[in-house]
């Protein structure tokens, strides 16, 4: 407990510190400020919901970033592969497998020079299941579609004058049952973890402005 204080404690003084830093100067834009660039995400996922176990998962994708006039707010959107993992114990033995999902999330974002906080929902189109290890039985009326939240932290750092790097800290939770019937009638996907990737700045850069 004493950890986790500690450890907000910090994150909260590395935010405004971030914060404190930019107060008197932000890049103003001549255009529309888009980013784009790309991720790649290695996370864990299971149906925490009904059980215990969690597999490791992997995914990418291609991200779109949208500043919101002059303000630190931005949307963030993207299409991404994303992998869930569905496990079931059985006489002692665990069974599992992965489904394939393209992911279209919407996220309203929040950045400072070095730290950013995204949330928002997203879109799960499930396109493929596939077998890891052990093998479970094709879930029963699939649906297709399902809807999720999800909440990020990153941790960006700008390379060149367009070009940023950056590692986050990712955390998604389905909404709606993918199942109708069968074994996972109500469960709820829930994926933990990390991404590594890039962005791209398009915009013109204009001069800098104090405010």
């Amino acid at each position: 407990m004493q950890i986790r204080r500690l450890t907000f404690i910090l994150f909260i003084s590395i935010l405004f510190s971030d914060l404190n830093a930019q107060e008197h100067t932000i890049d103003h834009y001549k255009s529309s400020e888009y980013k784009i660039g790309g991720k790649l995400i290695s996370e864990k996922s299971g149906l925490l919901n009904l059980t215990p176990f969690t597999f490791f998962v992997y995914g990418g994708g291609v991200q779109i970033i949208k500043r919101i006039r002059l303000s630190r707010l931005s949307f963030e959107s993207g299409v991404y592969i994303i992998s869930k993992a569905a496990a079931e114990e059985i006489h002692g033995m665990i069974f599992h497998s992965t489904f394939y999902n393209i992911s279209v999330p919407l996220n309203l974002r929040f950045d400072t020079k070095y730290i950013y906080i995204s949330a928002g929902s997203n879109a799960d189109y499930f396109f493929k299941q596939g077998v890891s290890k052990w093998y479970i039985s094709p879930l029963y009326d699939f649906r297709k579609f399902t809807f999720g939240a999800n909440i990020n932290l990153g941790f960006q750092y700008k390379l060149f004058d367009r070009k940023t790097i950056f590692l986050e800290f990712r955390y998604s939770k389905t909404v709606t049952s993918p199942a109708k019937t069968g074994p996972y009638y109500n469960p709820n996907f829930t994926n933990f973890g990390l991404a590594i990737g890039f962005n791209y700045d398009l915009g013109k850069r204009g001069k800098k402005k104090s405010i």
